[in-house]
């Protein structure tokens, strides 16, 4: 009778393996700034890393990070969500028309009532009524789509500065500031 033993497979790369070092996002936030200023340095676009550019791409990339962050949260939820960008276009609507209609703090809570109007009508197909989460979010995009552009010719094309693809000015909000950062804005606007 002979007795086989088994040893516990064992872990590759040791402990925090597939963990991402601090040291490695500071070398590749080193080289990518290296690399911006070679290129601007090279092509000589010195608005490159102006403040405009960069307010343009954080403005660009919230939402997209919001998004990324709401679909990791359905997914670990266990839903498929690809109708992200369908609850975007309602979010922004829904914001738009009560901005219009009441200012920018109504619009801000339209905006997340509307997102998560539809938010709820993809979990309702899909929990409730049993759709493929696939078909659900797709379908929720194709219909935000529609839906807001139909709604857009009905609301906005008879007011100023309004039409179908875009909502007449809203007043701003208020300007909030960090402490820290707000001297060094105001030291950059001196200099």
């Amino acid at each position: 009778m002979t007795v086989e033993t088994r040893s516990a497979p064992q872990r590759v790369g040791g402990r925090g393996a597939g963990r991402i070092r601090p040291t490695t996002v500071l070398l590749a936030v080193a080289g990518a700034l290296v690399v911006l200023a070679a290129v601007r340095t090279l092509t000589g676009a010195d608005d490159l890393t102006s403040n405009g550019a960069i307010r343009a791409a954080i403005q660009a990339a919230v939402p997209i990070g919001l998004a990324g962050l709401g679909g990791l949260f359905a997914e670990r939820a266990g839903v498929v969500n690809i109708g992200l960008e369908g609850q975007l276009i309602l979010g922004t609507w829904f914001g738009a028309y009560a901005g219009v209609h009441w200012g920018p703090w109504a619009g801000i809570v339209a905006a997340v009532v509307g997102g998560a109007l539809g938010g709820l009508l993809h979990a309702v197909a899909t929990v409730t009524f049993g759709v493929d989460h696939i078909v659900s979010g797709v379908a929720i995009t194709i219909l935000a789509g529609g839906t807001t552009r139909y709604l857009s010719s009905l609301t906005f094309v008879h007011m100023d500065g309004g039409g179908v693809n875009q909502s007449p000015p809203v007043g701003e909000l208020p300007r909030l500031g960090v402490p820290g950062i707000d001297s060094l804005a105001g030291l950059e606007r001196r200099g």
